[in-house]
């Protein structure tokens, strides 16, 4: 076997299932800006950003200069006991970047499923209520509280929590309500009124009372869902809902913040200002960080209750300074929002030339493509999707399923992809979709492959 064969039977015989979703027989050797090399020297655009982290690009340079020089001076320091300069430094300008003029402070944990778990303990202390609300395909972690918060199928195989509902997000390719027209317009403005009436209407009088309900949590973006993009209006009427009865409202931007969208935090493109904002995957571009920004009674409401010796990592807090300055910078944002309209643009292009394309969504550089056997019935197609995946791969493209079904190409590339590098990749899709439809990929190539 080639040595490349060795180092993936070694993926196989050391790691367990349980942290293991191979799209393809590779192994990632180094990587810089959109682009990935693999052990056999084969380069790849990058797609994926390594599912949302690498905002700023593989290994930048500011970034990297940031974490070298801070280990020079400090490797470690447990900031629950010992505060550090970077972290204060790093906490004073998330405040100061997150929407609302209500005061705020900081909590700092490893991982979006820190960050969102730490919601699920704190939220309910500050409010003196029992219950929050999350919704159907919401993925918030994986740790003990966020498979609770969570709606995906991925945490529906664990224990579920009697203090957290679950409701349908306004999924408008696929309305969980009723069967409607494919009129954009209609599909979004139906799909988001049920939601809402939903949960006032059946969720309250039911099942969890305002009086009783502490949090309702969403995501801007229903990312792990297929990479829903719901009606803007949708997060308005959550807003009002919350306000009305005294409901604190949370905005996961583990994977959607950071500049992804093309503003700052996703849920600011509603106009909608959360009471705490999660965050984590793209913080410290690659380096393990996470944060809420919230309301102070909410991470006050107890005294060291949830926190961890290695959070808040001052090389991690210096990674993240640094990555917001590449982001503004750089203008980043600005970036995401040109290369993402040019992008589902020439997507809406392709999927004129295959049938296989039932929609094309997103905001900025977060976008999804949902494959269906056929338009008319939309029967979700999760095998000739890991197919274009595996063909995309071959010719040189990263990307993955997501999605309830597992039939959602996650388009998300690093914020610094150019115009250039999307046509090369657009170019590669649609030849991997060709190479499925004219039967070029067999089953046996994608047998050992997992979707997400």
């Amino acid at each position: 076997m080639s040595a490349n064969q060795d180092i993936n039977e070694l993926d196989k015989q050391v790691i367990g299932s349980t942290f293991r979703a191979r799209f393809y027989p590779m192994t990632m050797a180094k990587a810089s800006g959109s682009t990935i090399w693999d052990e056999r020297g084969r380069k790849y655009i990058d797609f994926m950003a390594s599912a949302c982290v690498a905002n700023t690009g593989h290994c930048h340079p500011k970034v990297v200069k940031a974490i070298k020089d801070q280990f020079n001076n400090l490797t470690t320091a447990t900031a629950i006991v010992i505060p550090n300069e970077p972290t204060l430094l790093l906490a004073k300008r998330l405040i100061e970047l997150a929407p609302g003029d209500f005061e705020k402070k900081v909590w700092f944990g490893s991982s979006g499923s820190d960050a969102c778990d730490a919601i699920y303990d704190f939220v309910p202390i500050a409010k003196k209520k029992r219950k929050i609300i999350s919704f159907y395909g919401s993925h918030h972690g994986l740790t003990v509280g966020t498979n609770f918060l969570s709606g995906h199928k991925i945490s529906s195989k664990y224990l579920q929590s009697p203090s957290v509902v679950k409701v349908p997000y306004p999924y408008c390719y696929r309305c969980p309500f009723q069967d409607i027209d494919n009129n954009v317009e209609d599909v979004n403005t139906q799909c988001c009124n049920h939601s809402v009436k939903f949960i006032e209407e059946h969720v309250f009088q039911n099942i969890c009372p305002p009086e009783d309900t502490a949090g309702i949590i969403l995501e801007p973006i229903a990312s792990l869902a297929g990479e829903v993009v719901p009606p803007f209006q949708f997060i308005k009427d959550i807003k009002r809902i919350c306000d009305k009865y005294d409901i604190f409202l949370i905005s996961d931007e583990v994977k959607a913040g950071f500049g992804r969208t093309g503003k700052m935090f996703a849920i600011e493109h509603s106009g909608v200002i959360p009471d705490a904002i999660t965050l984590g995957k793209p913080m410290a571009s690659g380096f393990p960080l996470s944060a809420i920004i919230a309301r102070k009674e909410i991470v006050d409401s107890e005294h060291v209750s949830h926190a961890t010796s290695g959070a808040a990592h001052p090389a991690g807090s210096a990674a993240c300074l640094a990555t917001l300055d590449v982001i503004q910078e750089e203008k980043l944002m600005d970036n995401a929002t040109k290369q993402g309209n040019y992008l589902r643009d020439n997507l809406n292009k392709l999927k004129n030339e295959h049938k296989m394309i039932g929609d094309v969504r997103g905001i900025g550089l977060m976008n999804g493509v949902e494959i269906v056997k056929d338009r008319k019935t939309k029967e979700p197609a999760p095998t000739e999707a890991l197919k274009v995946c595996y063909g995309a791969w071959k010719r040189g493209l990263l990307f993955i399923t997501v999605g309830t079904h597992s039939n959602v190409f996650e388009i998300t590339p690093p914020l610094i992809i150019t115009r250039e590098e999307i046509d090369k990749g657009l170019e590669i899709m649609n030849d991997a979709f060709t190479d499925v439809e004219t039967g070029k990929i067999s089953d046996s190539d994608i047998s050992g492959t997992a979707a997400l």
